[in-house]
């Protein structure tokens, strides 16, 4: 929700509160980031998710891709 109003900074804090994190987690946060023209903030969430042991899927990655597209 926040993410789709723009609020990068509060979705990241929720992202942050949340106690375990999965693959939808980390998903949601960087399509959101995305959505912003985050590409940079993207691909750090990307390698912080590879670091916590969370595989990605298809859908991540595309979703990595897009971001870094939206970037600029």
């Amino acid at each position: 929700m926040y993410a789709k109003c723009g609020s990068i900074g509060n979705s990241r804090k929720v992202f942050d509160e949340t106690t375990e994190k999965d693959l939808v987690t980390w998903t949601t946060l960087v399509i959101g980031c995305g959505m912003n023209g985050y590409g940079a903030e993207a691909t750090e969430i990307f390698d912080e998710m590879i670091s916590s042991g969370v595989q990605p899927d298809q859908i991540l990655l595309m979703s990595v891709i897009s971001a870094c597209s939206h970037a600029g």
